[in-house]
This record gives structure tokens, sequence and C-alpha cells, in this order.
């Protein structure tokens, strides 16, 4: 298929482009009166207006504020280069970064005004980091000035680290100690220091001939992934998989136009862009199954995936049938929900995921199967008696008892703003019933808690009216406590937060907060029975569950 490689090739050469039980324990106890509720909860209806409205004071939490992550102290999740509409070498590439919903883009270089380009870019392990590549726009104005550089995850602090005049294609060691990167347009597969010393080859042995293009490090750090010829088929690409040291590389895919490879987080399986769209291979097995379908003659032609920090999606970039645009498209691990997520009169590709400094290595689901995820792109595991639950859509992690119950539905669905993303409880949870004054708490959650219950209801400061997600920003909210309990004051609003947790309803104690953690603000409701709250140990748990979570920067 001459065509397919010469587009993979084409690709190649260009600057840009080169690119997350129990159910009837026992029955819904009988509905109890709400007119104290609706009391209670008054001043909740102000805080399901519109966002941006308010500015709350609070004087609940302690003045010890918790600093976010400073390796996510930005609040963005996606690195992708952008130019100008055209298929080709562009003079004006740069780096951005974009949320995850493919909003609030934001430019991180400014290589134009130096008459340079900047691509290639790559997240550092524990996100605080950004390798890319700065060059001239032309492969003929190459010039001392070309090489792999780092800067900040803000864009700030750029300093240098290699000096060849062809270093493209870098790629962080998973202990971020290292950078491979390709020499002399694919000549060499090459390693270097973070620091910028002991730049050296990894020696290949075998039938594999360069040129090398797209090293990716394997999640334990013992071999590479990269693109590449052999000898029975010197004008095709496959993807090889080889030893940091060297060695000899093993043939990993047995087409003739395969290449962009990209290691999931756990090790298990390869991404890679193959002739028709984009394809992943178990590594053990060497089985593989279609991800993306992009037939050339219809479609376009798909390339450089990248996985989400929990392998639940893949963002890969798509070049139209005609040429004229590259775009961002982001597709479920299982095939499904395939959506754009960049457009405009400017292209945009090799996009990658910020790692999240909450990753943690789980079991692949077996190849040829949906992954462990429900309709939230969620996934969980269980150890003992805690479970971890992972969302990526509404990036957060959170720790529970194993024996609690998770909605993976709203609970509440007469409210957009501030919108619900978990609802979690010592009892099956029952969606629906008419919302507390027409605006928070859902009346089902807080009839079916009993004296021995707990109920946890978080919700994004934001707001999703008219079905589009906008993140809220927590201006005006106060910094999350150094540890979660009992409010002593409630400003504006004693009787729904007072130290006690008086009735909100018969035989239920109950708190409304809100808190600002790094650049997001939350709202959680927490819940108890009488014989819960009379338990100083079995109400903590509450309070422990809310101190495990941990969210991601928007």
């Amino acid at each position: 298929m001459p065509d397919l490689r010469e587009r993979l090739g084409e690709l190649d050469r260009l600057e840009p482009p080169d690119l997350w039980s129990d159910a009837l324990r026992r029955r819904p106890r009988p509905t109890v009166p709400r007119r104290r509720v609706r009391r209670a909860f008054a001043i909740a209806v102000a805080l399901a207006v519109a966002a941006g409205g308010f500015v709350i004071v609070a004087q609940a939490f302690s003045s010890t504020s918790r600093s976010p992550n400073p390796a996510a102290s930005d609040g963005a999740s996606i690195l992708l280069v952008r130019g100008r509409a055209v298929v080709g070498p562009s003079r004006d590439s740069e780096i951005y970064r974009m949320a995850q919903d493919g909003s609030a883009v934001t430019k991180l270089t400014d290589a134009v005004g130096e008459g340079m380009i900047a691509t290639s870019p790559a997240w550092s392990p524990d996100g605080s980091k950004i390798a890319f590549v700065l060059a001239p726009p032309g492969i003929a104005d190459r010039s001392s000035d070309t090489g792999i550089y780092v800067m900040n995850a803000d864009g700030t602090d750029v300093t240098r680290v290699t000096y060849g005049r062809y270093d493209e294609r870098p790629a962080w060691s998973p202990d971020g100690s290292k950078i491979a990167f390709t020499r002399d347009q694919g000549s060499w597969l090459m390693v270097v220091d973070v620091d910028g010393s002991h730049v050296r080859r990894i020696r290949l042995d075998g039938d594999v001939f360069p040129p090398y293009q797209w090293p990716a490090w394997s999640p334990d750090g013992e071999r590479i992934a990269f693109q590449a010829s052999d000898a029975a088929h010197a004008n095709t690409n496959a993807v090889y998989v080889a030893d940091v040291d060297g060695g000899d590389a093993a043939r990993m895919t047995p087409g003739d136009a395969d290449g962009y490879p990209a290691w999931s987080p756990d090790g298990s399986t390869i991404a890679f862009a193959g002739p028709d769209g984009i394809r992943l291979l178990d590594v053990a097995s060497g089985s593989q199954r279609r991800l993306t379908r992009c037939d050339p003659r219809r479609c376009g032609f798909d390339f450089a995936p990248g996985w989400s920090p929990y392998a639940s999606r893949l963002l890969f970039s798509r070049q139209n049938r005609a040429g004229s645009s590259i775009q961002v498209f982001l597709v479920n691990a299982d095939g499904s929900g395939l959506h754009r997520l960049t457009s405009g009169d400017l292209w945009s590709t090799e996009a990658s995921w910020r790692p999240s400094a909450l990753q943690t290595t789980r079991t692949p689901a077996p190849l040829g199967t949906s992954p462990a995820l429900d309709a939230l792109g969620r996934w969980s595991e269980t150890a003992g008696n805690r479970t971890m639950l992972h969302d990526e859509d509404d990036g957060f992690t959170v720790a529970y008892p194993s024996d609690w119950s998770v909605s993976n539905t709203p609970i509440n669905d007469r409210v957009c703003s501030p919108y619900e993303i978990l609802a979690l409880a010592t009892y099956p949870l029952r969606p629906g019933g008419d919302a507390v004054m027409d605006a928070q708490l859902p009346s089902h959650a807080v009839d079916d808690l009993g004296p021995d219950d707990i109920l946890i209801w978080l919700n994004d400061g934001g707001n999703a009216c008219g079905g589009e997600r906008r993140p809220g920003t927590g201006a005006g909210f106060p910094d999350r406590p150094a540890a979660f309990g009992p409010l002593t004051v409630c400003e504006g609003g004693d009787t729904l937060c007072p130290s006690d947790g008086r009735e909100i309803a018969p035989g239920v104690r109950g708190w409304w907060m809100w808190f600002r953690d790094g650049n997001r603000g939350f709202y959680v409701f927490v819940g108890m029975g009488e014989r819960v709250f009379a338990d100083p140990a079995r109400a903590q748990l509450a309070w422990d569950v809310l101190d495990s979570l941990r969210v991601d920067p928007r």
C-alpha cells in the first residue's frame, strides 16, 4: 500500500503533526416530613443560582489552608501543538494547554517571536515539567539553537537539554530522570539525563533500520517502543520494542504502515496508528483490536494516540481526507464515545494527557473486552475493606469503606448549578424525588437516611445548565480545611450547618459546606443518623472519606 506508506512518511516529516451489594439491604423507610428540611436549606436556593452571582463568607473552616499539589499547580489537563490550517512545515507552531473538555486553551510558548517553532510536547511523569523541541520552521534552516528543551508546566523557566540540530521526539523515563529522543532525522535513538548530561545512543541489533521515530518508554522503565523499518521492508513502518540498554529489537506489529506507539499506563497494551485507524496491541499475546476506523479514502488518517492517566480513554489526531486540517479527537478505550475536542481555523495535534498525581497501576481488562468503566468514566479498585474510586471525567479520587454504596447516576436531576459529581452512602441511594426548595438536596436521599447511616453528596462549584459543564474557579470559596469535621460557624445560615448538625429532618443531622481545592470550588453535604452522630468513631468515617478526596486541577 504505497499510498499509506507515503502518507505515514509525509506525516513523520512534518514539523508539528509528527505528534477512568447489597442493594436490597433494607426497604426505603416512609417519607419524613420535609418542612424543617425546606427551612434549613433555604440558603441553598441562593447557592443554586447561576454561577458568579455570589461570594460566600464562611468562618467555618480552619485558617490553615491546604496548598495544591505543586506538580499540578496549573489548571489544564492536555498538551497539544497548534498552528495555522496548513499541512506541511508550519511557521507558527506553538505549544498550548487546554482543559479535558477542549475549553480554556492557553498558549505556553512564544517561539514564533524568536523565529522558531515549538513542537513535540511531552509531560514529565509528575506533570510538573514539559519537554519539547525548539527549532527553525524549515528543515534547511536547522541551526545551533535547535534541540530538546524543558519548561515548567506553566511555560516558565525554559532550559535547554540537548544541542543536536535534528534532535526530536522527546519521551520521559517513568522516574523522570531521563529523556529518550531521536537524532539526525531519526538516524539514532538516544537517551539523555534530564540535566543534559550523559548523552548516549541506544545501540540496536537485529533487522531494524532507521528512521527511528516516536520513542515511548514502557511504564516499568525497562523498554522503549518506537517506529522503524526492517531489512525486508525498507520503505515501510512498524512498531518495535527494545531494551533501553540496547540489544535486539522485536517487531511488534506485522503491518507495513504502523507507527506512533504509546504504552498504556499499566504496560499491558501499546496503542498505535495503523493504516485504517488506531489499534490496540496486547504486548503479551500480540493480539490486536481496532479502536477507531478511518479509511483514508473516506475519512483521512488517525495517528498519535495518547492514553488518559487511568487508561479509560485515548486522545488521537485525525487528518482529514483532503489533508487540509488536523484536529484532536477523544475516544473511550472500548471504542465508544468518539468526539472531536478541537475545531476552528487552526490545526491541532500531538495531544497528550497530563499525568495524574493520583495515578496507580491496576489489573487491565482482557484485550477485546471493555475496560472496567461505568457511564461516568470511572474505575475503582478494592484492597481489604477500602475502595479507591477514580473519576476521570470530573477529575477526582476518593477512598471509602468497601461496603458503602455509590450512585453511578445523579441522585438529583433537578439542579444544574452547582452540578453533582459524587453521591455515596452507607445505604442504597435512590435517585429522584422532589428537590428540597427546588434547589439542592434530593428528598429521596434524605428520606432513606436511617439512624445508622451516612450520606456524602459532592458537587462541583460550576454549572451544567444548558447541558454543557463549566467547572467553577473556586473564586470566593474558603480554602479547603486541613481536616474535615463538623463546622463551628456558618455565616448567614446557622440553621444550616451548626457544629452539632442540628436536625434538618427527624433523626437526621447534616452539614452543608463549601471549599476551594487548588483552582476548583466544591460544595458538599454530609448527613448522618442520630446513632452515628452519637458515636464519634462512626461519625469520623464521614470526615475520613472527605479527607481522602483528591482532585485534579482544571
